[in-house]
């Protein structure tokens, strides 16, 4: 039966069209397009009873399953659930369903045996997945297309929620800012969504079809919270989205925030250019919200205080250079931080493989980007990673760990400095400020990890006990501090968090004393960067557990 609508605006969020569907049609009210995978989903009784989140695992490829798989369990309340299995890379035909399932039960199981037990309580759903996101799709539709409608699915797992509410907001935002003209509604959401959601499609779908190393370095590491690992993860299964650049994470003025945004988003396109041809899913990390600082506190933005502090107006050249840092940095960031005991048996340590081909990888391309960018400060740049190996190799404790996060900090600030044409005593108030807040750093990931919350590098207080990377020594009060004694001593616990947050403001404080720069801009960029760096370190409270 036909029903005619009359609306102003239309939103369209159709999902994925069913096996047999006209997902292709030309009539289509989303505009059509070739579906990219499959997916099935089926409501499950007997889960386990302490099955209280979303489970998500991977299939790796095999030689008798030759495409990878992503298998997610969703509790829904008294040992019922779903069960949902997606295939995300091009197949000749649509996958059969039953298949697909019989790989996510037997994926499930291999995890925890109690999940044999799942048994269906519904009829499957089955589709085709689409993950073609593009400017044109969204502009070709007779109405906004939000989530699966607009090929927005995460093209490793088939997760298409957490962009459908977020590409809802983007449209009703639209439409709040232009109910009554849906020409000029539709153009608002096609710019927003596009700024917000192109070019990360690209690059997973290019690496699901072609880098099944991907897969397996998920798998192998899916254990491991070294922060490479970790980010790896968030980066390419979660919906965070390209474009860690909205400098609002550093909570900027919209003044400020309008001057760095720029600079930040070209650092993002040197990034995404730089990697995802070769590794795809670097691109991703590179380019994550909160890659190596969370709420989207970035070494580029060091750089750009630094630089601003002699130079008002940054060269568009010089983002080249601050990307190159960044890369370097995640780079360090893979070999600082020491992999897991090698897995039992025969066969390729994927884990350890991942670190050095991908930490080599970065660390490369960092460089040809520096001397290409700016080659004289090549020399610095060098001196820089072989005092990072240096101070690295002297072993583990507080006060290698502080040093090393110290030098990994100072180096944006100081060398964006440098290449302003700051002058001496400049550039040694920029490289104290950046060794400083590297420091005050790591004393607040060791604030946030003893309380059990998530760390800016997205790690535990256990990875970094056993990576050497806390500032917490090995003994309080004549108490020996390991994960046990914290969890079961609550006045141990307390002594740590005080003597971190302590330590942690006294390095602020000389951090904030060094930005005493007479441009006001560099001053506020470094100030306001600080202070939502350090932000945990006001409160006092924190969940419990570590």
């Amino acid at each position: 039966m036909l029903v005619s609508v009359q609306a102003r605006h239309l939103v369209l969020a159709v999902g994925c069209a069913p096996n047999g569907g006209r997902e292709g049609a030309a009539n289509s009210p989303s505009g059509g397009g070739q579906p990219t995978g499959s997916m099935v989903s089926v409501r499950v009784s007997g889960m386990p009873d302490d099955t209280d989140a979303v489970l998500l695992a991977l299939a790796v490829p095999t030689m008798q399953q030759r495409v990878p798989v992503s298998v997610w369990l969703l509790p829904t309340g008294a040992g019922a659930g779903t069960l949902g299995v997606a295939c995300p890379v091009p197949t000749t035909r649509p996958l059969d369903p039953a298949q697909l399932l019989a790989v996510g039960r037997a994926t499930l199981t291999e995890l925890d045996a109690r999940y044999a037990g799942l048994t269906d309580a519904g009829k499957a759903q089955a589709g085709r997945l689409h993950t073609g996101f593009s400017r044109q799709r969204l502009v070709a539709a007779n109405g906004l297309l939000i989530g699966a409608a607009a090929g927005l699915a995460n093209p490793f797992t088939g997760e298409t929620l957490g962009y459908a509410v977020h590409s809802a907001r983007l449209a009703a935002a639209a439409i709040g800012t232009h109910p009554d003209d849906p020409a000029a509604a539709r153009r608002h959401y096609v710019q927003r969504a596009a700024a917000r959601f192109l070019g990360r499609f690209e690059i997973a779908r290019h690496a699901t079809r072609r880098h099944h190393l991907t897969w397996r370095v998920l798998s192998a590491a899916a254990d491991s919270d070294q922060p490479f690992f970790a980010k790896t993860r968030r980066a390419v299964l979660l919906p965070s989205g390209v474009t860690g650049a909205v400098a609002a994470g550093a909570d900027l003025d919209p003044v400020d925030a309008s001057f760095a945004m720029p600079f930040l988003l070209a650092c993002d396109e040197v990034l995404v250019r730089t990697v995802q041809t070769t590794w795809p899913f670097l691109a991703q990390l590179a380019t994550s919200d909160g890659t190596l600082g969370g709420q989207q506190l970035r070494p580029a933005l060091l750089f750009l205080a630094g630089l601003t502090a002699s130079t008002r107006v940054p060269p568009s050249r010089r983002a080249t250079t601050a990307a190159a840092v960044e890369l370097a940095m995640l780079g360090a960031l893979a070999f600082l931080w020491q992999p897991g005991a090698r897995p039992s048996g025969r066969g390729i340590d994927w884990a350890q493989t991942a670190t050095v081909l991908s930490g080599d990888f970065l660390l490369a391309q960092a460089s040809r980007l520096i001397a290409e960018s700016a080659p004289e400060v090549s020399w610095a740049f060098a001196d820089w990673l072989a005092d990072l190996t240096h101070l690295r190799a002297r072993g583990r404790g507080p006060e290698v760990a502080l040093d090393v996060y110290g030098s990994l900090f100072e180096f944006p600030a100081r060398i964006g400095t440098y290449l302003g044409g700051g002058v001496a005593s400049t550039v040694r108030a920029m490289q104290e400020f950046g060794n400083r807040y590297g420091r005050a750093f790591l004393h607040t990931e060791d604030v946030l990890a003893v309380r059990g919350e998530p760390t800016r590098l997205d790690t535990t207080w256990a990875a970094m006990r056993s990576g050497g990377f806390t500032a917490v020594p090995a003994q309080v009060g004549g108490v020996h501090v390991s994960e046990s004694t914290l969890r079961d001593d609550p006045g141990l616990r307390a002594a740590v968090l005080a003597r971190a947050r302590a330590a942690g403001r006294r390095e602020a404080a000389a951090a904030a004393a060094a930005a005493d720069l007479t441009d006001e801009t560099a001053r506020r960029l470094a100030t306001h960067s600080l202070a939502a760096l350090t932000s945990p370190l006001r409160h006092e409270s924190g969940t419990s557990g570590t």
